[in-house]
């Protein structure tokens, strides 16, 4: 997407320090596999990245914890803009969006941790190497 200068894959909302994909994938640690987008705003907006967002998955299930759908808004403009657009696709599909979207205050109380180097750019991996084949 343009303007966005890169994307790094991790984990967050759990407990502990550093956890691994296997902790996040038992449920023991609590953390989401996440994304964390870095975008320059004069060449796109949160808006698109939003936009983008409710494309790209559909959050209109409960999933468990390592796969919720939730957004981390690090300022009150993003966050007011989230509830919006989450209000927004909810008319549009006519369904409710199971997205959890923090507060600024909620997000920097927040770890992020990176996730290991091979979840790192994944789609850009050809399809055998994502799948250990």
């Amino acid at each position: 997407m343009k303007g966005v200068r890169g994307c790094t894959v991790g984990y967050t909302g759990g407990d502990g320090d550093f956890p691994t994909y296997s902790a996040v994938c038992s449920g023991s640690t609590g953390h989401t596999e996440g994304y964390y987008v870095a975008y320059d705003p004069t060449e796109t907006s949160y808006q698109k990245l939003l936009d983008q967002f409710w494309a790209e998955h559909s959050p209109t299930y409960q999933s468990k914890t390592q796969y919720k759908s939730a957004i981390w808004a690090q300022t009150p403009e993003q966050y007011e803009q989230a509830v919006k657009s989450k209000e927004e696709a909810e008319r549009r599909v006519q369904r409710t969006m199971f997205t959890d979207i923090y507060t600024p205050e909620e997000s920097a109380q927040t770890a992020w941790w990176d996730a290991e180097a091979y979840h790192q750019d994944y789609y850009n991996k050809p399809r055998a190497s994502r799948f250990g084949w």
